[in-house]
């Protein structure tokens, strides 16, 4: 845990934290919004992938911004989550088809699938762009006027690092206590994913402000949650092949091979699984 320190060190390390939490706030509105309009004109992958990350990692700021100046936060927090609703299934139909064609070599029999994951993906496309353009301006005005508030905040509300550890240190302890239950894969897993992107994306967005928030712990948690969300993806895709074949019996053979391939691989990275939080905790979250 960090040292003690007096009444006099402890109000000059609030003026600093002050503008730059509220700095990094206004840093992250900036990038959302800008992705958020990249996304609305081309819904490409990657441009998806970063409206998402970055939408979380907001989600994380205000979330820890709220707890340090005492504001409400929640109407702004759902409506960004509107904004993960709404490319949630666009952000499948992508990764299901960068998979898929990773195995038509040598499954040539899926190309029928390929043609349906492509239709679900063009009209999750124009849907998606719909959403973002109906909601422009998600959560900006309370976020700015959080942003802008936080520099005052009130006396009674002062102990801005002791709020940001504990609330650190209570996004650890979920993600710990999930990840231990998650070996047998499925809604467990998908649980203790969701626990561990919130611990991350609640770090990355204080990574430079937070002491003991090193890159390369930042960079274990990453490599963690993307080892986790591999096996996710492959259950989805299974399943998908799974509901695809039963829609059309008279292709279930020709997709039967490849769903026991990715079945096979799921199983191995779920053995391969081993909980490890624990592992690389920085030491204010505890061993």
């Amino acid at each position: 845990m960090p040292a003690k320190q007096n009444p006099s060190q402890s109000a000059e390390r609030e003026r600093q934290w002050r503008p730059l939490l509220a700095e990094a706030l206004r840093g992250s509105l900036r990038r959302r919004g800008q992705l958020g309009r990249k996304c609305a004109r081309k819904a490409t992958a990657r441009s998806v992938h970063e409206l998402r990350v970055e939408t979380r990692r907001l989600i994380g700021l205000v979330t820890i911004m709220g707890k340090a100046s005492g504001s409400p936060t929640r109407k702004a927090r759902r409506s960004l989550q509107r904004c993960l609703d709404d490319t949630g299934k666009l952000r499948d139909a992508q990764v299901h088809l960068r998979y898929l064609d990773g195995l038509l070599p040598d499954h040539p029999g899926l190309k029928r699938l390929r043609r349906h994951l492509r239709r679900i993906l063009r009209h999750q496309i124009r849907a998606t762009a719909k959403a973002l353009k109906k909601r422009p301006r998600l959560a900006v005005k309370s976020l700015h006027a959080l942003a802008k508030k936080q520099p005052a905040i009130p006396a009674q509300r002062s102990a801005a690092p002791a709020i940001i550890a504990r609330t650190l240190r209570a996004a650890f302890v979920k993600a710990k206590a999930l990840e231990r239950a998650a070996r047998r894969g499925g809604e467990s897993l998908h649980r203790a994913r969701l626990a561990l992107k919130r611990l991350r994306y609640l770090a990355e967005a204080l990574h430079g402000i937070f002491p003991g928030l090193t890159s390369a712990w930042l960079r274990q948690l990453r490599h963690r949650q993307s080892f986790m969300g591999e096996i996710h993806d492959l259950q989805l895709i299974g399943r998908r092949m799974e509901k695809y074949a039963a829609r059309h019996p008279r292709r279930t053979r020709r997709v039967r091979r490849a769903r026991e391939a990715v079945a096979e691989r799921t199983r191995r990275m779920l053995q391969n699984y081993r909980p490890g939080v624990a592992k690389f905790a920085p030491g204010f979250l505890g061993k």
